[in-house]
């Protein structure tokens, strides 16, 4: 029943692993506060844990001011890498919490890492930027699970001064959407950012019981949103009858497939036995989906 609360005040910090292992060195979290300007976090080789926190853990990354939730704040960088991330309370990252443009940051990352489980699930967005100034979310060769209503959500239309990116690259998705959500993968709005979605694999909507519309993907205003050498395989809205949600025509589609690998929303192992066409389903013969589960 022990939990860790940490609250960063305006410091550029990095906790690592000796051993860059995360099966090695488990924490126990509540909640990873980034306050203030200045505030910013690389966390590497560590298990973070929210089950111990019960009702308390919120989310893993929550962004807020240094004296209200929401005073302005620039932060510096955050960047995951190698680490697993399971049972937030209610989401991965919360970064709405101020006025529009209030918040700015430069870079989130969430890179070889394997992040599931929101327990609360139906609150909150999994990534949930609305509002947030920011030029570069990414998420590169990493398993994201049970996620909740929705994926990314920036969906509040603001002025942004530089083009921000949405980069996905690698990545195992599986089972979310609920709570009658639409556009649940990501919503941009009328915001104009460039999105690209590269030899991924994503399966499973909805979330057992549960409804969602019958779109993916809402960005009118984007200059660039492209989905290459991925695989799409049990998509449903969860209505009866059955409409698959869909990406709207504006989203350049290349090299989709549509294999079903045997998931289900239990899943947790991801492993693609041999033999399998995901293994061979990317640019030049190449595996798709995050490689841990290939090698």
């Amino acid at each position: 029943g022990e939990y860790a609360n940490l609250r960063i005040l305006q410091k550029t910090i990095t906790i690592q692993s000796t051993s860059n292992k995360p099966t090695d060195t488990k924490v126990n979290f509540r909640e990873i506060t980034l306050a203030g300007t200045g505030a910013g976090i690389t966390l590497r080789g560590i298990g973070f844990d929210g089950l111990a926190a019960g009702s308390n853990s919120l989310y893993f990354l929550n962004f807020v001011g240094a004296n209200s939730d929401s005073e302005a704040a620039t932060f510096t960088d955050v960047e995951v890498d190698n680490c697993v991330v399971t049972n937030m309370g209610n989401c991965f990252l919360r970064a709405n919490r101020a006025a529009n443009n209030a918040h700015k940051i430069n870079s989130i990352k969430v890179n070889n890492s394997i992040v599931g489980d929101s327990r609360y699930l139906s609150a909150y967005t999994f990534f949930t930027i609305d509002k947030l100034e920011f030029k570069l979310l990414e998420m590169r060769n990493s398993t994201f699970y049970r996620l909740g209503r929705a994926f990314i959500g920036f969906a509040t239309n603001i002025t942004l001064p530089v083009i921000p990116e949405i980069n996905i690259d690698q990545c195992t998705i599986n089972s979310f959407g609920r709570d009658g959500r639409n556009n649940f993968f990501i919503d941009i709005n009328a915001n104009t950012v460039k999105v690209a979605i590269t030899k991924t694999i994503m399966g499973n909507t909805p979330m057992d019981g549960q409804q969602t519309g019958t779109s993916l993907f809402r960005g009118a205003s984007s200059p660039s949103a492209s989905l290459g050498y991925c695989n799409l395989f049990n998509l449903s809205n969860g209505a009866d009858p059955v409409v698959p949600p869909t990406f709207p025509d504006a989203v350049l589609q290349s090299n989709i497939t549509n294999t079903n690998p045997g998931w289900n929303q239990a899943t947790t192992d991801f492993s693609l036995p041999a033999g399998s066409p995901l293994r061979t389903a990317g640019p030049g013969g190449t595996p798709i989906g995050d490689l841990r589960w290939v090698f």
